[in-house]
């Protein structure tokens, strides 16, 4: 018995003994929290791929989340937080599990948060594993090297690879986590061959990212996005040969963040002295460079061509797909644009899509008649969410993968907004994690219902390989035809060609000829 009557149980891990403790409202789940899955990626383990986990010895008392990477926190906006700790050491994961002991192995579910790749962390209350976990699962959360810490190219460091490439860290991170999973979940009444990634935002972006990876084949075997995905045409190359006009060097980037350090040159001074620089420093500067710190760098290694080439062309992780995306992905991402005049919002569509002009303005008139600045904000997140949603189920589909689509269009409460921001990006998350209870809002029983059938949803595609609840809604596969997706809401239905006069146009747009 641990202090205060709480059992606690010890596991063997990679590297040591963890010890958790019992969670969830009848205390029927364990949790591990703080798990190392690397070596601390500090010192000369800054801009290198995740090493082996340090062992240590005795019994790691895995009661307190690790820290997060470093970032900014926020003051103000939807996700703003409390503080909490963070730190270049932060590469840890978490468990939940009410499998222990038991002889059947469960499905697992693995998490990979959100925040544009420079903010987020697995300790957020939101992603608390144990409500899932009681539906049958064993859920994992980590987290991984983000902003310049997790993505910065740069010629020094690309020097001193085995491989002749640098950037991407933070994918290296999440397979790593991956790969710990696969060697050590089964100590925790999981299957190693039944393993779901999934993410949101940023986290649905690497969910993809490694999908498209043959570096990550076998470590999962389903997978989840929502409300991102990779599928865009990647501006940044970090690869030998002729590249296309709208195509940048990801060393460029990582030279302009160095000289606004002061550091020149391309040799190992110029890593040792990146490596020197503190991490406050770098967040100072990485909001400086123009461009942003590249993010899935098209290397020769991790990704050797463009992911929209990869799963275009059927070369993707093929495993099953549940993928969408929400009503209201423009906030608050976009709530900053401010309102205009009909002249100016006109002349800033034909600027932007040139000769598909008109044809935007009349798909968007509603929008438009709502608020200019709004219509503005809905295009630009149905051409980042909407169509690489659709995409996405498209090509998976088309490789022989089942896929489903969903469009989650529930408007969710948030204290000082009411409703009034609607199917808002993130709104969907603590419905999937069934962790209303964990987060003061108004919640309605409404809420608390959806949120019941969207997270066994996500659990029996976790565990069967389809999102098909008994006695639920049929949700049928994708089938480009068709294009059919799930609506979720406070009532659930099927539907066909969500946002299909939109997402066609910018499919016109957006897809390179």
């Amino acid at each position: 018995m641990g202090s205060g009557g709480r059992t606690t149980l010890r596991v063997g891990v990679t590297g040591g003994t963890v010890e958790g403790e019992r969670a969830g409202p009848e205390g029927e789940i364990f949790a591990f929290r703080g798990i190392p899955y690397a070596a601390p990626p500090v010192g000369d383990g800054r801009w290198r791929p995740p090493g082996p986990v340090v062992p240590w010895d005795g019994t790691r008392r895995a009661r307190a989340f690790g820290p997060g990477c470093p970032q900014k926190l926020g003051t103000e906006g939807l996700y703003r937080r409390e503080d909490f700790p963070r730190s270049e050491d932060c590469l840890y994961l978490n468990v939940w599990t009410g499998g222990l002991g038991a002889e059947e192995r469960r499905p697992v579910m693995v998490w990979i948060h959100g925040g544009a790749f420079v903010f987020g962390d697995a300790s957020n209350p939101t992603y608390d594993g144990a409500s899932l976990a009681r539906k049958g699962v064993v859920v994992v959360t980590l987290n991984y090297r983000l902003g310049a810490l997790g993505f910065l190219a740069h010629p020094a460091l690309s020097a001193e690879s085995e491989h002749g490439v640098s950037g991407n860290y933070g994918i290296l991170d999440q397979m790593a986590a991956l790969r710990w999973v696969r060697k050590n979940v089964a100590a925790f009444g999981g299957d190693p061959d039944r393993v779901t990634v999934f993410g949101q935002s940023a986290g649905a972006m690497s969910v993809a990212y490694l999908q498209a990876a043959a570096l990550s084949a076998g470590l999962f075997h389903r997978s989840i996005g929502q409300s991102g995905s990779c599928l865009e045409s990647h501006r940044f190359l970090d690869r030998p040969g002729p590249t296309r006009s709208t195509e940048l060097s990801a060393h460029g980037v990582g030279l302009r963040l160095a000289e606004a350090l002061d550091i020149r040159g391309e040799g190992p001074r110029a890593a040792e002295e990146l490596r020197s620089v503190p991490p406050d420093r770098l967040l100072e500067v990485q909001v400086q460079v123009p461009l942003g710190i590249p993010i899935g760098v098209v290397d020769g290694w991790v990704f050797p061509e463009q992911m929209a080439t990869t799963f275009a062309e059927g070369r993707q992780n093929a495993v099953p797909t549940l993928t969408g995306f929400n009503a209201d992905e423009d906030v608050p991402i976009f709530s900053g644009i401010r309102e205009l005049s009909e002249d100016a919002y006109q002349e800033r569509v034909r600027r932007r899509v040139g000769p598909l002009a008109d044809a935007f303005l009349a798909a968007y008139r509603e929008d438009a008649r709502e608020s200019r600045a709004r219509a503005l904000g809905r295009m630009m997140a149905d051409g980042i969410f909407g169509r690489a949603a659709r995409a996405w189920a498209r090509w998976t589909a088309g490789s022989g993968s089942d896929a489903w689509l969903y469009y989650f269009d529930h408007a969710a409460p948030l204290p000082g907004h009411g409703r009034s921001l609607g199917a808002f990006h993130a709104a969907e998350v603590p419905y999937v994690f069934d962790n209303l209870h964990l987060l003061d809002r108004d919640w309605s029983e409404e809420d608390r219902a959806l949120a019941r059938r969207i997270s066994a949803r996500w659990v029996a595609f976790a565990r069967e390989g389809e999102p098909v609840v008994p006695g639920d809604i049929d949700w049928p596969r994708y089938d480009p035809e068709t294009d059919r997706a799930l609506r979720i809401g406070a009532r659930d239905r099927v539907v066909s060609g969500v946002l299909r006069a939109k997402l066609d146009l910018l499919d016109r747009m957006l897809t390179p000829t």
